[in-house]
């Protein structure tokens, strides 16, 4: 399977002995997760590489949804009966990614307001476990739990909090709109899509042909593809290439031209005077001139005597 394929075998004499009832169910969810996350793959690539927004896309990537959805359930299940608790943080963490990624391009924030808050809530418990996990690793002589670093664990958990965090602040804001929308949208679903393939290609290699699986640069290149399609989508929503230009330029004329001011030898002469503005019908005609209206004082003219 996708996530559960990053627990590695356990050791003989360390595996966990569990009821009959509980391996049958095992063996069930085991192959739900093995089709579910083959699925989430194959619908995962035709999104990347289909037209962005065309039928094919979309359909593409509520497929994966679904697939990743029950495969990071499932796999979390079994990883829990295990246990290998390094595959629960990670099934629900890919659960958290592409529901919170599917919200934000299916729905506006008061429709989705609710879905959002538990997905929000689902991330912190993601988070909490990921760093309790990683803290209790740590206290191992090997620095391991379950056979997995310390470092993984928090890896997961600071993705965990960093989404949830910016749950949170979209809830306060109210909404997201534009390249921040589609930004949100592109580094969840891809995230999810980085686990999933590194789960399948680097977890369960001894599935992959000898061909790829003693070759490590092919059997890197399906996530090494998925992370720079991520940081090429990424780039281009954000429009991080016209910033740096801005930057670079500021940089360059840190101090840009002012236009000339009139000095003193403008002194008591009329100012030169600027295009008229061209409207359809051809030059916009001069403003009527202000008739001067003369001062008044009370209900008086200034200029006239005072009456008693």
């Amino acid at each position: 399977g996708a996530v559960a394929g990053l627990a590695a075998p356990r050791r003989a004499g360390t595996a966990t002995k569990l009821p009959r009832i509980f391996l049958n169910r095992k063996t069930d969810m085991t192959a739900i997760h093995i089709l579910a996350g083959a699925l989430a793959l194959l619908a995962g690539y035709t999104a990347m590489f289909a037209a962005k927004g065309s039928w094919l896309h979309r359909r593409a990537g509520l497929l994966f949804v679904i697939a990743m959805a029950v495969m990071g359930i499932s796999g979390a299940v079994i990883a829990a009966l295990l246990p290998v608790r390094i595959s629960v943080v990670a099934g629900l963490l890919v659960v958290y990614l592409v529901g919170s990624a599917l919200l934000t391009v299916k729905r506006d924030l008061p429709a989705a307001r609710l879905p959002l808050v538990a997905l929000t809530g689902l991330g912190m418990v993601v988070a909490v476990m990921g760093f309790w996990f990683g803290g209790l690793g740590l206290q191992q002589p090997t620095g391991a739990l379950d056979g997995h670093p310390a470092p993984i664990y928090f890896v997961f958990g600071s993705f965990a909090l960093l989404g949830s965090l910016l749950d949170l602040r979209l809830l306060h804001a109210g909404g997201i709109q534009g390249r921040h929308r589609l930004a949100r949208h592109l580094w969840r679903m891809e995230l999810a899509m980085v686990l999933a393939a590194s789960a399948f290609f680097l977890g369960q290699a001894r599935l992959i042909p000898d061909v790829m699986r003693h070759n490590p640069a092919l059997l890197a290149a399906p996530v090494l593809l998925v992370l720079l399609h991520a940081v090429y989508w990424l780039t281009k929503s954000l429009r991080v290439r016209r910033q740096v230009a801005g930057w670079l330029e500021r940089l360059k004329h840190p101090h840009p031209a002012q236009p000339p001011e009139c000095g003193p030898t403008c002194f008591g002469r009329r100012r030169p005077s600027m295009p008229r503005q061209q409207t359809k019908h051809g030059p916009r005609p001069p403003a009527t001139p202000l008739i001067p209206v003369p001062r008044t004082v009370g209900s008086f003219h200034a200029n006239e005597p005072d009456r008693p």
